[in-house]
């Protein structure tokens, strides 16, 4: 490689428009010598012909990570996008994005072609081609029929790729790839993002949750923002709480699952209420060590589940369920974390819960509004009545103390309950220390290998094309890209991250292309990223709490002092 030269290149997002995409990317990078090895120029206004990237492809032998989501666009040439000569020429490349071209027939089968190669090429200078880690066909027009054309290509082999296919039409056709998975379960993609997807209805979705059920080769699968039609109103229908109990009781090959709902300001995507039911199915499950239940209609009761879930089992290791204490069901209140965390004294596996100072502050406004709704102190009746008494004996006076009176009580109450909330809550902090020092001190790693927990969910590892300095950060264009997951609008980014090289994790070994000045020199081992803990400032308490006693009696002791009614 030319000292100097320039590796990696991201000018996504650049308000680069036809011409500057012509003139500061195409047309240099067909004047030198191949040199870079990643490119980004997604999200950018201007696109690219098609059959620009077949005038390219000679120029990049050398390229390991290409990203051009929302850049292509269809022409007239009818020139496959992939041509067959040039394929053989990618095999340097272990990270593809093609999300926003639309695929057609002559696409497919190029694509069919690529994965093909990939998976059965014949050695190079001693060596296979490097693995593919990650194929993103988001918003491409995919129908049913296409993905399960794409899962036969990638085959049954031992496989790592990441396959992204989130915003397709997958109803269409969805029967040749549900049929596909159940007649071998091992065929297609150790990953698969299928975010925000349309079903026209309940049925195609479940026909799709068996499917991935019985998949025994997904170790990634997520599905956020993907659910049955809402009915307003409406809550899960027995059939697909059953699917999803099976999906988290049967399936024995899922380690990262998302789950996680949508709500947006012109389209949601979230399960119904009831469907919660389903995470009893968490109890016996042994493989699943990631799971994102976030902005989901979970409810009171269904924290009693996921409670009596976690006391059982022994193998997740992370779980997100924020924005569910915001969808008004009352998943998250006094009595259900400290269900909780009673729960978590029999789980000795659990090390990461994120819940932020803006989650616990939306806890402590749902325990404030039911306050207002229902004052244990004195009801609205009373206090009006006890008002309107001493104001027809004429003791106008003493209203405004009476006022005073009741606002200091309901403010006593207020910082008694605030403590108690604090306490769960730092007990919980404590419980989740615990357990990794439990894990600590039993030689387990925090983070398996290819983990990437306690990172922010938008920002990919550093390291995953081979070299830190080659990493970019997933494109916004695209959901899916790889551990992003759907939140909330305007979301913040906290919480643990999906991994993007699954190679370790499936057992497939890493095969680099290297240069011959470096065929002589020893790689250096990637270094998994170490786990940060982020010590949580301790609240003072002013109440004495004993960890035995239940909730009811905690209250009972507080009304026997004069606090409540």
């Amino acid at each position: 490689m030319t000292s100097g030269a320039i590796q990696a290149l991201d000018v996504s997002s650049c308000g680069l428009s036809d011409s500057d995409l012509r003139t500061m990317i195409v047309t240099p990078l067909t004047s030198r010598a191949p040199f870079l090895e990643a490119l980004s120029i997604a999200g950018n206004p201007g696109r690219l012909p098609a059959h620009v990237l077949s005038e390219l492809l000679p120029y990049l032998t050398e390229m390991r990570e290409l990203n051009l989501a929302g850049s292509l666009r269809g022409d007239s040439t009818g020139a496959p996008l992939l041509p067959p000569d040039d394929v053989a020429t990618l095999d340097a490349l272990q990270d593809l994005d093609l999300s926003g071209y639309h695929v057609d027939e002559a696409t497919l089968s190029s694509l069919e072609r690529f994965l093909h190669h990939r998976h059965n090429a014949p050695l190079t200078n001693g060596r296979p081609p490097a693995r593919l880690r990650r194929l993103a066909l988001n918003h491409c027009g995919i129908t049913g029929y296409q993905a399960a054309r794409l899962f036969q290509a990638i085959g049954p082999n031992p496989t790592s790729i990441i396959l992204c296919l989130s915003n397709n039409p997958l109803d269409y056709g969805l029967s040749d790839l549900t049929s596909l998975i159940h007649a071998d379960p091992t065929v297609g993609p150790a990953g698969l993002y299928l975010d925000m997807l349309d079903f026209r209805d309940e049925r195609s979705y479940l026909s799709l949750l068996h499917a991935l059920t019985s998949s025994q080769k997904l170790v990634l699968l997520s599905l956020a923002g993907t659910a049955p039609p809402s009915v307003r109103g409406g809550t899960a229908s027995g059939e697909l709480v059953s699917a999803l109990h099976g999906l988290f009781a049967d399936n024995t090959s899922l380690r990262y699952l998302d789950l996680s709902g949508f709500r947006g300001r012109l389209d949601d995507g979230q399960l119904p209420a009831g469907f919660g039911k389903a995470l009893a199915g968490l109890a016996n499950n042994s493989s699943l060590t990631h799971l994102r239940l976030r902005n989901q209609n979970l409810t009171s009761d269904d924290a009693g589940t996921l409670g009596r879930a976690l006391a059982q089992n022994c193998a997740l290791r992370a779980l997100d369920v924020r924005g569910c204490a915001a969808t008004g069901g009352g998943f998250l209140s006094l009595s259900t974390v400290r269900f909780l965390v009673d729960s978590l004294r029999q789980n000795s596996t659990l090390v990461s819960l994120p819940l932020p100072y803006n989650e616990r502050e939306a806890v402590w406004r749902g325990i404030v509004r039911s306050m207002q709704r229902g004052s244990t102190l004195f009801s609205g009746a009373s206090a009006a009545a006890m008002m309107a008494a001493m104001a027809g004996e004429g003791n106008h006076g003493d209203l405004e103390g009476v006022a005073a009176g009741l606002s200091h009580a309901q403010s006593e109450q207020e910082s008694l309950l605030r403590a108690l909330l604090d306490a769960q809550f730092a007990r919980l902090d404590q419980r989740l220390r615990e357990n990794r020092d439990i894990m600590a001190m039993m030689g387990q790693d925090l983070a398996a290998p290819g983990d990437a927990e306690f990172r922010g969910p938008r920002h990919r590892p550093t390291g995953s094309v081979g070299s830190a300095d080659l990493a970019f950060p997933s494109s916004s264009f695209s959901t899916g890209a790889g551990g992003s997951g759907v939140m909330e609008e305007g979301d913040d980014e906290e919480g643990f991250a999906f991994p993007t090289d699954l190679a370790a994790i499936v057992g497939v070994p890493q095969v680099q292309v290297l240069q011959p000045q470096q065929e002589e020199q020893q790689q250096p081992a990637l270094v998994a990223p170490p786990v940060l803990e982020v010590d949580v400032k301790e609240t003072t308490v002013r109440v004495e709490i004993d960890e035995d006693k239940s909730f009811e009696e905690m209250m009972n002791e507080f009304k026997a002092v004069g606090f409540g009614s």
